[in-house]
């Protein structure tokens, strides 16, 4: 027991199940306890092809702060952030608080290194809705029915997954930290406005 104590990736997989269940129990607040579940999803877009806006793209601070369709290049890796999309469920069991919404953000990540990359939505990305920070919802995420951003990339290989959240449909700014790795060169900022 020991030695298992002593491995990084028993670390890992605690962390992620305690951020688990919290995001289940904070997002489940609505929830029955039914057991049958309708992944049935509309999603629609909410954002432009250029939601960092030209005003912020002029300011050479904000050089690095990449939004929809862009591709940031990291030392290990390309990020390229997809879709930012509200996810309508079907599911009565399965709905925001009222006066919220679902967001889902698609990312597709390409590992540029020599080693494999772990990912890990938990432990990688860091939300601030509006200045604020926000964790991801899994309520969301079973809504949406789509692949989170977790897993083990190869070198030369790519993971596509989305993060998700359930923000106030009053949000205008979403920013997503994405740290993979310890060196300040594997560090990108996504911005997205509504």
């Amino acid at each position: 027991i020991m030695k298992v104590l002593k491995k990084w990736w028993f670390w890992v997989i605690i962390v992620v199940a305690i951020g688990g269940i919290g995001s289940a129990v904070a997002g489940g607040k609505n929830s029955s306890n039914s057991t049958k579940s309708d992944n049935s999803v509309n999603s629609s877009s909410i954002l432009s092809d250029n939601s960092v806006d030209d005003s912020a793209k002029s300011d050479p601070e904000l050089d690095s702060i990449y939004g929809l369709g862009e591709t940031a290049k990291a030392k290990s890796f390309n990020l390229t952030a997809n879709s930012v999309n509200v996810v309508k469920s079907d599911n009565q069991f399965v709905q925001p608080d009222e006066g919220n919404e679902y967001v889902e953000v698609e990312f597709v990540l390409e590992n540029t290194s020599d080693s494999d990359i772990v990912v890990s939505s938990v432990l990688n990305c860091n939300a601030y809705v509006d200045g604020f920070a926000v964790s991801e919802n899994l309520s969301a995420g079973v809504a949406a029915g789509s692949d989170s951003f977790n897993g083990t990339v190869a070198s030369g290989k790519k993971l596509k997954g989305c993060l998700f959240y359930e923000l106030s449909n009053e949000w205008n700014e979403l920013e997503i930290d994405i740290s993979i790795g310890l060196s300040k060169e594997d560090e990108v900022k996504f911005l997205f406005t509504k």
